[in-house]
């Protein structure tokens, strides 16, 4: 009961171990060692230890780390903590942060945060290696209100994982003095001696429970919200005032403490570098979202990475803001495409190899570009009236055309789960074995193959809807989305206009669903299809 009891308080201070021991991932496509805070999402990643796959998490409860996958995690591997430690009514981010801040702060320790008791400050001191040293460190914090004075000692056995000393926002100084034998090399990785905050100006980070202390030079970003210590109140330029919100959240012995929300849009200019001026920090544009626009991806690999043809249209790749765009290749090499500043870009001229797309000098996405693509076998082949088709959609396309009061369809398939999918609806006659199967379908009939797609016999005679380019351009980009499409509650849909459901093709995305990743095509489909209405 005791050792439960430590195990909880444990991830009490620290946050979960499974939050804190995966910082970084090895990327399955090329190699590198990759930061969690610096993820590329729909990418596969590799424990660094035990090879084995990794997942991503993070967002508005758990702060940024890799998870062993479920059911391929291999337990004896020195990274892996089984996700069942008891949760002790903390939350996981304020939690996982601490210690985020721990491993990595180096040369910089102070955090702030405003608790129920008022501001305080937290000086995180790292991990001190495995060469034991005997000697101490002395922490005092004086202060002339008696309830305030801070005085720790710190051994080597603290500093095992870190150790992190909290202490009221009073006099704002702090000395941490070594007596006896302690390693050099610990002491260049922290500041040792009277310490204290500036008068003017303490920046921090408030977006979080505690936040790091963000050094002159750092860039801030916009849409951040930022805490400034000082010991007098500020104003905000008038230059910059639209672009800035200040409300003075307290005043403590002497201390005002202001929060400040960046606006999320800065414009470019004299006003962003007065602002980067009043700040003294650079001012960085938020997080893009960036897309390529034309071609579409025909396919995806299977550790994720979209494939698009290199006989494909023209290359259009935008972004909701503007940024700074470049292709190069994965492995290294001079750039084939690189504009500033700008939410357009078009890549002339393509080639056949794996690309790195890259925003803002940060690797944003990889993809692939291919010269002749080889056609994967289809779980499931349909044939009607004798006739090959390439896909369930290609054979609704052939069934619609068809003639007769009765028309007949073969289906072949080799895994006999596909087999339990069949499912004659109306006027059908069914015949089955065990890896085909054939079906008499007469008009209104049909066959639902549940997420394989629907096969079904008009009443009435279809006819095409337009021979134009446009419309043939239309269908193929509704038969690639169709592809994707997931099953369940998802956040994306399109309208189909009515007239356009006639389409054998485009009527497959009535009541389908896809994931947020892939809103923008989603989004260009629903334009082209409210251009046909």
């Amino acid at each position: 009961m005791k050792r439960s009891w430590r195990k909880s308080r444990a991830v009490a201070l620290f946050g979960r171990p499974t939050s804190a021991n995966v910082r970084s991932a090895i990327d399955e496509a090329t190699g590198d060692e990759v930061l969690a805070a610096d993820v590329v999402l729909r990418r596969a990643y590799a424990c660094p230890s035990c090879g084995r796959r990794v997942v991503f998490r993070g967002g508005q409860v758990n702060v940024e780390h890799f998870a062993h996958a479920k059911h391929v995690a291999d337990e004896s591997c020195e990274l892996y903590f089984s996700p069942g430690v008891p949760y002790t009514g903390r939350r996981y981010r304020a939690a996982s942060a601490q210690q985020h801040e721990t491993e990595r702060l180096q040369l910089e320790q102070l955090a702030f945060g405003v608790g129920p008791l008022g501001p305080f400050l937290t000086l995180f001191l790292p991990p001190a290696g495995v060469e034991p040293w005997s000697g101490v460190l002395h922490f005092e914090h004086p202060s002339l209100v008696p309830l305030h004075r801070r005085a720790q000692t710190i051994r080597f056995s603290h500093l095992t994982a870190g150790c992190r000393v909290t202490f009221t926002l009073v006099e704002g100084r702090w000395s941490l003095t070594p007596h006896g034998v302690v390693s050099e090399e610990y002491l260049s990785r922290i500041s040792v001696g009277t310490q204290s905050l500036e008068s003017s100006q303490n920046l921090f980070d408030a977006t979080r429970d505690l936040g790091k202390r963000i050094l002159p030079g750092v860039p801030v970003t916009a849409g951040d919200t930022l805490w400034w210590v000082a010991r007098q109140r500020i104003s905000v330029p008038a230059v910059v005032s639209h672009l800035v919100t200040l409300a003075v959240e307290c005043e403590v012995y002497g201390w005002f403490v202001h929060k400040i929300s960046l606006a999320s849009e800065l414009p470019v200019g004299q006003e962003r570098d007065a602002l980067a001026q009043w700040l003294q920090r650079p001012v960085r544009p938020r997080r893009a979202r960036v897309w390529v626009e034309r071609p579409w991806a025909f396919a995806h690999s299977p550790i994720g990475i979209p494939v698009y043809r290199l006989d494909s249209e023209e290359w259009v790749i935008r972004s909701d803001q503007p940024v700074d765009i470049t292709i190069c290749p994965a492995s290294g090499g001079e750039p084939v495409l690189a504009e500033e500043w700008i939410k357009e870009a078009t890549w002339d001229l393509p080639r056949v190899g794996f690309w790195e797309l890259r925003v803002n000098d940060k690797t944003y996405d990889l993809f692939e570009v291919v010269e002749a693509p080889t056609a994967e076998p289809h779980n499931l082949r349909v044939k009607v009236s004798g006739r090959n088709t390439e896909s369930v959609l290609a054979a609704q396309a052939a069934l619609d055309s068809a003639r007769g009061r009765v028309c007949t369809i073969e289906l072949y398939w080799q895994d006999e789960g596909i087999g339990r999918l069949i499912r004659p609806v109306g006027p059908a006659r069914v015949a089955f074995d065990n890896t085909s199967a054939r079906v008499d379908l007469s008009a209104g009939a049909s066959v639902d193959l549940e997420n394989l797609g629907r096969l079904a016999r008009p009443l009435v005679e279809e006819v095409d809807l337009a021979a134009s380019e446009a419309f043939a351009v239309l269908r193929t980009r509704a038969a690639w989305l169709h592809s994707v499409s997931s099953t369940g509650s998802q956040s994306e849909r399109v309208v189909v206009p009515a007239k356009l459901q006639r389409d054998p093709i485009i009527r497959q995305l009535v009541g389908a669903t896809w994931e947020r990743r892939f809103a923008p095509h989603v989004r260009a489909l629903q334009r082209l299809l409210g251009a046909w209405a």
